[in-house]
């Protein structure tokens, strides 16, 4: 499913460039060339999105967190023998919170 995905942006990416050249070859002329192949990365670009949307919805791939993997170090105040690396288990106090 990712190659899928992966050859639709390759596809995106092409139309964009062919659409640049054709801009740049024309001098900045109205083309017809450029139009179209703009359009079909717009058309691309939906169908990816698209694509996305309903293979998450299927459960065809994945999601994941954004700090899925991440873990964050405690600073060294905070830091024992047993909680370096680890997240706190509890959120900390700040002075305008009652206890």
């Amino acid at each position: 499913m990712k190659w899928i995905f992966f050859l639709l942006m390759i596809a995106i990416f092409f139309n964009l460039f062919k659409g640049l050249f054709h801009l740049l070859k024309e001098g900045g002329q109205s083309s017809t060339k450029v139009v179209r192949s703009l359009t079909i990365r717009v058309g691309l670009t939906v169908l990816f999105f698209a694509g996305l949307y309903v293979s998450d919805y299927f459960g065809l791939i994945e999601g994941h967190r954004l700090d899925q993997g991440v873990q964050r170090e405690l600073p060294p105040s905070e830091n024992t023998d047993e909680s370096v690396g680890a997240l706190p288990t509890t959120p900390p106090k700040y002075p305008s919170q009652p206890e």
